[in-house]
């Protein structure tokens, strides 16, 4: 069943503000399992994942690093691997960042570029 995107606010997170208030994407919430890191318990109902899904997910993996002492830049890459894998997480729908495209727009940086001229 196609879900309805009504109510997902836009820009690059899960909530908005109106009157002063923060409202919150309806899709977005907590996922309140016992053991769990409280920075891998976001949970989107839209996508149906949760950062717990998100960091479990095998994919390539870049991990770019600075040496300042020898100023070398180096990169590795991790072929079909998880986050979990390499101890990492990615998700960020804890912090109320969408990991969804809908609505994202370009809000974000015509604000920047506003606050920069």
């Amino acid at each position: 069943m196609k879900k309805s995107k009504k109510g997902i606010p836009k820009g690059y997170y899960c909530y908005t503000h109106k009157n002063g208030r923060q409202v919150n994407c309806p899709y977005w919430g907590i996922d309140k399992i016992p053991g769990r890191d409280s920075q891998e318990n976001g949970y989107c109902s839209y996508l149906e994942k949760s950062d717990w899904d998100i960091n479990d997910e095998k994919k390539d993996i870049e991990i770019q690093s600075h040496d300042p002492n020898t100023k070398e830049d180096r990169s590795e890459i991790y072929r079909n691997t998880s986050d979990h894998e390499l101890g990492l997480t990615s998700g960020l729908l804890w912090d109320q960042c969408k990991e969804c495209d809908v609505r994202r727009g370009l809000g974000f940086w015509r604000e920047l570029l506003l606050f920069i001229k």
